[in-house]
C-alpha cells in the first residue's frame, strides 16, 4: 500500500518566494529534497529551478544560485565537526532563458545540470564508503604533514583525489589498473586495515607518541586522568543522564526513519537531530528535577538554589569542553600504551617506515598519471574545477568525433574540436572515526 498526497496548491508559496528573490533577498534550499548518509547526491528536485527561472519570468531578475558544501565529520554525535564551503555563482544563461520559453522542463534540466556541477564542486563524492575511505587514506598520506594544510585545502586536495580516482576507474574499466596503480593501491589499503586493526590514527605516526619513555608516558596518562575526573563531575551531573536517554532515543527513532527511507543506509543523518530535540526538552527538565529536590531536602536557602540553577549552563558547557579535551589527549596516549602489547612492539618499529616508503611510492605515481588529467592536477588555483571540465569536454568530443566519423580524425579536425571548445569556454582524527565508521556500516549492510 502506497500513500497518496492530493494536489496542493503552491502558488501562494511561489509568489512569496519570487517577491523576496526579486527585492534582494536571500532563499536557502536543499535540492536534493530531503537528508540521506550516502556518499554521493541524490538526484536534483525541480524546485530550485523553478524558482531562478520564475523570478527571472516574473521580475526579470537573474537570481544567483550559490552552491554550498557541507561536509560533516561524527555529525551523528554531539560535539561533530562540520566544514562549510561556498562556490562560484551560477547564473541563468540565455540559452537556457530561451529554452525556458519552449519548454520549462528542459530549461528545469539544463539549469540543474549546471547546479549539480557546483555542487559537486564543494563537496567529496565517492561511489561508496570504501572509495570515500581510500580517498582520504590516499590524501593523508600525500600532503606532508598533518598540520600543514588548512581545512579547506584539505577537502579541495580531497576532491582532486576523488575525481582523480574516478577518472583511473573509468580509464581502465576494461583493462583494469596498471600494476604499479594496482600495487600501490593494495599497499594503501593494507597500511590503513593495519590502522584500524590497532586503532591508530595516521597523523599519530607523524608525530612522538611511539617514542615516548614510560615514565613520561605515565606522567601524561596520570595528569589527564585527573582533569577528566575533575571535569567530569558537573558532566556527570548535568549531562550525562539526559546524554544517555537522548542517544537510546534517537537510535530508536532512526530505525523508524530507515524502515521508512529508500535512500538511506543507516539513517545516520537523523540521529543528531533526535538527540537535539529530546535535549531541548530533557536538559531543562532535569535541571529543574536538581532544583526542586534541593528545595525540598536540603538545607540551603532559596536563593542559593536560585544562583546554582542559573549557574547549571555554564557549568554544563565547562565539563562538555574540558572532558572533550581530555578525551582528546588520552587517545592521543594509545599508541604509547600499545607498546606495552609484545605483539605491537614490532608494529611500532615498522608502521612509521612503512608510512614513509608509501608515501614516496604514491607521490611518485601521481606525478606519472597527474599531468595526464590536466588542470585536476596541474591547476593549483581555487578555479582548477571549471578548467577541468573543459578539459573533460574537450575529450569527450574528440573521442566522440574519433568514433562517428567514417574515417580516421586528422589532426586538423582534432585541433578544431579544442579550439571551438577553448574558445566557448572563456578566459585528520574526526574524518578518519567518521570516515571508517560509515565504511563499517556500508560492508554490514552489503552483508
Amino acid at each position: 500500500a502506497y500513500d497518496i498526497m492530493g494536489y496542493v496548491d503552491q502558488s501562494g508559496m511561489f509568489s512569496a518566494v519570487h517577491a523576496a528573490l526579486a527585492n534582494g533577498g536571500c532563499i536557502g534550499i536543499f535540492p536534493e529534497g530531503g537528508s540521506h548518509d550516502r556518499t554521493d547526491l541524490l538526484p536534483l528536485k525541480a524546485g530550485v529551478a523553478a524558482i531562478a527561472l520564475g523570478t527571472q519570468e516574473k521580475y526579470d531578475v537573474k537570481v544567483p544560485i550559490v552552491p554550498i558544501g557541507l561536509t560533516y565529520f561524527r555529525g551523528h554525535r554531539f560535539r561533530g565537526r562540520l566544514v562549510v564551503e561556498f562556490g562560484e555563482p551560477i547564473y541563468i544563461t540565455q540559452e537556457i532563458s530561451e529554452q525556458y520559453g519552449e519548454s520549462k522542463k528542459l530549461a528545469y534540466q539544463a539549469l540543474l545540470t549546471q547546479v549539480e556541477k557546483g555542487m559537486r564542486s564543494v563537496i567529496v563524492t565517492a561511489h561508496d564508503y570504501g572509495d570515500l575511505k581510500l580517498v582520504h587514506t590516499v590524501r593523508r598520506l600525500y600532503q606532508r604533514s598533518a598540520t600543514s594544510m588548512s581545512t579547506k585545502d584539505k577537502q579541495d586536495l580531497a576532491r582532486r583525489f576523488s575525481e582523480g580516482y574516478k577518472l583511473l576507474k573509468e580509464r581502465y574499466k576494461d583493462t583494469g589498473f596498471p600494476g604499479d596503480v594496482k600495487s600501490v593501491l593494495t599497499k594503501i589499503k593494507d597500511y590503513q586495515d593495519a590502522l584500524d586493526q590497532w586503532g591508530l590514527r595516521d597523523y599519530q605516526l607523524q608525530h612522538t607518541h611511539l617514542q615516548l619513555s614510560y615514565s613520561k608516558m605515565l606522567y601524561i596518562f596520570l595528569h589527564g586522568l585527573v582533569i577528566l575526573s575533575l571535569a567530569s563531575i558537573p558532566s556527570l551531573i548535568l549531562n550525562f543522564p539526559v546524554g544517555v536517554a537522548a542517544n537510546y532515543w534517537a537510535y530508536r527513532e532512526a530505525k523508524k526513519d530507515l524502515k521508512a527511507s529508500r535512500v538511506k543506509l543507516a539513517a545516520r543523518d537523523v540521529l543528531l537531530s533526535k538527540k537535539i530535540i529530546f535535549s531541548l526538552a530533557a536538559v531543562p527538565i532535569l535541571w529543574i528535577s536538581y532544583a526542586v529536590l534541593a528545595l525540598l531536602f536540603s538545607s540551603l536557602e532559596a536563593r542559593t538554589i536560585l544562583v546554582l540553577f542559573l549557574c547549571c549552563p555554564f557549568f554544563s558547557y565547562v565539563g562538555v569542553m574540558a572532558m572533550e579535551r581530555s578525551f582528546v589527549d588520552l587517545k592521543d596516549l594509545r599508541p604509547a600504551f600499545l607498546r606495552l602489547l609484545p605483539a605491537f612492539k614490532k608494529v611500532a618499529e615498522r608502521l612509521p617506515a612503512k608510512r614513509a616508503s608509501l608515501q614516496a611510492e604514491l607521490r611518485a605515481m601521481v606525478d606519472k598519471y597527474g599531468p595526464s588529467f590536466g588542470p585536476l592536477y596541474t591547476d593549483k588555483t581555487d578555479a582548477w574545477e571549471a578548467a577541468h571540465n573543459d578539459h573533460q569536454n574537450n575529450n569527450s568530443n574528440i573521442n566522440h568525433l574519433a568514433a562517428t566519423a567514417n574515417e580516421p580524425t586528422s589532426q586538423e579536425q582534432i585541433a578544431s574540436v579544442i579550439a571551438t571548445n577553448f574558445c566557448e569556454g572563456g578566459d585528520e582524527e574526526e574524518e578518519e572515526d567518521s570516515v571508517t565508521e560509515e565504511a563499517t556500516l556500508q560492508r554490514k549492510k552489503d552483508e
